[in-house]
């Protein structure tokens, strides 16, 4: 193992009607040995922010979308992961939210950073459905399963 990371993030359930969302795909960080992943847009939290904080911070940097923490939902989750990988060990917890909007929109890419731009591939509006039915590497590991189970038993 080539260290030790923890990682405390917050995620964001962009729910569209008909129950779809909002999906990056994206890179690793380079040198890691892994193909690229589906993520759900949010990231870490920054010293002193709260989570709410930061998903509104996060929300509006990687998608240009402005919400203000009354449109936020949850946190309805607290996931914890871990996986290894052949050059790193990563563990961290991901706070999950829900945030409801109208309609499907085209995330702007103005506000990334240059990693975000490094690494983002594409974004595509997405129902659980097509996760599943496309087998796609969703992250953070788990993460999909959650999701899957909050959207069958829960109405957001």
């Amino acid at each position: 193992m080539a260290g030790f990371r923890h990682r405390n993030t917050v995620r964001a359930l962009i729910l569209a009607p008909g129950e779809r969302f909002l999906m990056f795909h994206s890179r690793f960080d380079p040198g890691v040995d892994l193909p690229p992943q589906w993520i759900f847009p949010g990231g870490g939290m920054e010293p002193g922010e709260t989570q709410i904080e930061a998903l509104v911070r996060e929300i509006l940097e990687e998608t240009g979308l402005e919400i203000s923490p009354k449109e936020v939902n949850g946190p309805w989750a607290k996931h914890h992961f871990e996986f290894e990988s052949k050059h790193e060990y990563d563990s961290g917890t991901a706070w999950f939210f829900t945030i409801c909007v109208e309609t499907e929109f085209e995330p702007a890419s103005t506000l990334w950073t240059p990693e975000e731009h490094r690494d983002n591939i594409s974004h595509r509006w997405v129902t659980i459905e097509d996760l599943l039915n496309e087998d796609l590497w969703v992250g953070p590991p788990g993460a999909i399963d959650l999701v899957a189970n909050s959207l069958r038993s829960s109405h957001f």
